[in-house]
């Protein structure tokens, strides 16, 4: 996620991004999984299909 790239909180994510919720839940993650995930960790994951496909 590139909000990590330039150390964006997720409350300050949820500012510019109205989506931010969908968006995470779409690869499983909560709040707290963004808050403590590095831009490495966010490399490897893969989206939820089926979240994908709620829009």
């Amino acid at each position: 996620m590139a909000y990590k790239l330039y150390e964006l909180t997720y409350e300050e994510i949820k500012i510019v991004d109205s989506e931010a919720d969908r968006v995470l839940a779409s690869f499983d993650l909560s709040k707290a999984d963004y808050e403590r995930m590095s831009v490495s960790g966010f490399t490897k994951l893969r989206p939820d299909k089926e979240e994908l496909s709620k829009t």
